[in-house]
């Protein structure tokens, strides 16, 4: 079976010395079926169907370890139907996607070496009290009745399949990293960064058309420099489990005062406590000054700068619906779909036609800022960093934030509109019952006009399809 086949790809995992996944990324196994959609003659693994339970599931490796197991779309249960918080409810939100509800909910320990909890849900009864459990560990009522859905059976990580991570070997840089399931199935997950030590995965996470094999970031720092602000510290993150129970060695920064990009650095070792610490502050005719401060030096590390290695962003095909690869050496990795038509990047969503379909990429929410004094004509911002000039947007209206997560990796239906070129450089702030006028600058805020709605017809239709024997 292939899936964005290349020859260069084949040609790599066979000199791999055995071990990889498929030329594709991926390969089916007895238990598990490879999906996939696909659009003209391109094609985009999504995960897997598990035929024993007759569900679909992508594999999650455990933090700091090298098991996974496939585990079908399940919300996380933050609330309890007994006060000993042991029975998982899930709460039925008022608004869905149009799709079937979860048939599974997980509880994810907070413990390092514990693996999610996962429950099969019943049907939607009227819950009296609910209940959760706070930071010291504890279990209190925490809000009156709702409609829910109760966990009625647990089922043992054990039920789902197993899967573990194997290193390609080879004396390249990059070594591929491959999920082998226990009935043959596989699937690439990323790389190992021989030179840096560390597993990365290939993105292109600032839209710069510059992808690279980029690792885990376990640390950030809001504005804490060396005495001369040349210098940047990070502070290592703890908050996010994976963080905690797999630390990384990476930190990344956003600077606002110069390019209003960002960058990836290397943690190396911590900062002494005797360091002189500064911070930057933004000047009012631009750039920045530079002052002493009195931040905690507990937890800071010094970071150096890192190369990482490239990747060679590539379009495959010839119909409408293209593949994109992100090429590394001899080795490409698929990544998404391009629309030929529209000449954009595309992901795939749920249309307001119940399809799913191949939507812009870059689309971004409608603001309350329009173009005429009556506020009825909208505007739409441009990112500050990543693709420019897309040709739709999705509105606010839509149900963007959804409960019920996808089996098959496709975000909930946007309302999309047409955008064209700002024709001046006055605009006007709605407010319910108000609309003045909005002063900006062109050069900081690059506003443009929001068109008529886009019927979903205008998108590239996608198929879902599962391999089978």
């Amino acid at each position: 079976m292939r899936v964005l086949v290349t020859g260069v790809a084949a040609a790599t995992l066979a000199a791999c010395g055995g071990g990889g996944a498929d030329s594709d990324g991926f390969s089916s196994g007895s238990r598990l079926r490879a999906m996939y959609l696909e659009g003209d003659s391109a094609r985009l693994f999504t995960g897997f169907y598990d035929v024993a339970l007759e569900v679909p599931c992508t594999f999650e490796v455990l933090p700091g370890q090298d098991d996974a197991y496939c585990l079908p779309a399940a919300p996380e249960a933050f609330h309890f139907v007994d006060p000993d918080c042991t029975q998982p409810v899930y709460d039925i939100p008022r608004e869905t996607s149009g799709e079937d509800p979860p048939q599974y909910v997980r509880v994810t320990a907070d413990a390092c070496d514990a693996s999610p909890r996962m429950w099969r849900i019943g049907p939607p009864v009227q819950v009296e009290w609910r209940y959760a459990r706070w930071g010291d560990g504890g279990c209190y009522a925490d809000a009156l009745g709702t409609t829910g859905a109760v966990a009625i059976a647990e089922l043992p990580i054990e039920r789902f399949a197993h899967a573990t991570v194997e290193v390609a070997r080879g004396d390249t840089r990059l070594r591929e990293r491959v999920l082998v399931g226990g009935d043959g199935a596989r699937q690439r997950v990323g790389y190992v960064d021989a030179e840096l030590e560390v597993d990365c995965t290939v993105q292109d996470r600032y839209g710069t058309g510059m992808p690279a094999c980029l690792p885990r970031m376990c640390g950030d720092s809001s504005d804490v420099w060396d005495a001369t602000c040349m210098r940047r510290y990070a502070l290592p993150s703890v908050a996010e489990r994976d963080c905690r129970c797999a630390p990384s060695r990476f930190a990344e920064f956003y600077d606002d005062f110069e390019t209003g990009g960002a960058a990836i650095v290397r943690m190396v070792a911590p900062v002494a406590a005797d360091t002189p610490i500064a911070s930057r502050a933004p000047l009012a005719n631009g750039g920045w000054a530079c002052y002493a401060s009195s931040y905690a030096h507990e937890g800071l590390f010094e970071t150096v700068d890192v190369s990482f290695a490239p990747a060679q962003p590539q379009v495959e095909g010839s119909g409408r619906i293209r593949a994109i690869e992100y090429v590394v050496g001899d080795d490409a990795t698929p990544s998404g779909f391009f629309d030929a038509e529209l000449d954009t990047r595309c992901t795939p969503a749920h249309a307001g036609d119940g399809t799913v379909r191949c939507i812009p990429h870059a689309r971004s929410s409608i603001s309350v800022r329009y173009l005429d004094d009556g506020c009825m004509q909208p505007v739409q911002l441009v990112p500050a960093w990543g693709p420019r000039g897309r040709t739709v947007a999705a509105t606010g209206e839509a149900p963007w934030e959804i409960d019920y997560p996808s089996s098959s990796s496709v975000s909930p239906a946007p309302r999309l509109y047409e955008v064209g070129e700002l024709p001046s450089a006055q605009l006007y702030w709605g407010w319910p019952g108000a609309c003045f006028p909005y002063v900006f600058d062109p050069a900081v805020e690059p506003w443009r006009v929001v068109g008529p709605e886009l019927p979903p017809e205008r998108f590239a239709l996608l198929t879902t399809i599962t391999e089978w024997p």
